[in-house]
C-alpha cells in the first residue's frame, strides 16, 4: 500500500519499487533563564543557550540527520546601557577531548537595541568554517550593585534580567522511503 504524503514525492522506480523523498522543517523558540553567579565581589548573570549549526548526515550521530540552525536574539529590556560578553563553547563526546573556547567578545546595547548571534557569528568565534557544529554560546552580564533588586543565592526572576534572551532553532530534515 502506498499512501502520497504532504511535501513528501512518491515515484515507482520500474521495479515494481517505489522510493520516497520528503522535506520537513521543524522550528522551536526557548527562553534562557539567566544563572546568578558570584565571581568575588561581582554578580554575574550567566545565560547559556545550547546551539547546534551545520548538516548532520550520520545516521548514529549526537542528533538524527538533519541540516540544523541557531539564532540566539538578545534584546536590552532595561532603562540603562548594558555591557555583556559573549563566547563560544564547542561541546564534544565524552570520548573525545574538550571542545575549544572562543574568546570573550564584548558588546554594549543601548535601551531597547537588539542583537542577533547567529550560526555564521558562532563560527566565526570558534574559528570553524565548516561541518556540523554544537555546544554553547555563554553570555555573561556582570551586575553594578544597587542597580537591580538582586539577593545573592536567589535565582534572578523575570523582573530582574536585564537582557531578554531567546533561543530559535530550525531544523531542515530529508526523509526517504522505499518499499
Amino acid at each position: 500500500m502506498n499512501k502520497e504524503q504532504p511535501g513528501m514525492e512518491i515515484q515507482n522506480n520500474g521495479n515494481n519499487e517505489v522510493e520516497g523523498v520528503g522535506v520537513g522543517l521543524s522550528e522551536d523558540v526557548e527562553c534562557i533563564e539567566p544563572r546568578l553567579q558570584r565571581r568575588g565581589f561581582q554578580l554575574v548573570q550567566v545565560y547559556p543557550v545550547k546551539f547546534l549549526c551545520g548538516e548532520q548526515t550520520k545516521k548514529e550521530g549526537p542528533v538524527k540527520p538533519a541540516n540544523y540552525a541557531t539564532a540566539i536574539n538578545i534584546i536590552n529590556i532595561f532603562d540603562l546601557n548594558v555591557t555583556f560578553t559573549k563566547k563560544a563553547v564547542l561541546a564534544r563526546s565524552q570520548r573525545e577531548e574538550p571542545g575549544p573556547i572562543s574568546k570573550k567578545v564584548k558588546e554594549t546595547l543601548r535601551p531597547n537595541q537588539a542583537l542577533e548571534i547567529d550560526c555564521m557569528d558562532i563560527r566565526n568565534l570558534l574559528d570553524i568554517p565548516t561541518g556540523f557544529i554544537k555546544g554553547f554560546v555563554v553570555i555573561e552580564v556582570p551586575i553594578t550593585p544597587g542597580i537591580l533588586p538582586i539577593t545573592p543565592g536567589i535565582t534572578p526572576g523575570f523582573a530582574d534580567r536585564v537582557l531578554e534572551v531567546v533561543a530559535v532553532y530550525t531544523a531542515l530534515h530529508k526523509q526517504f522511503a522505499f518499499e
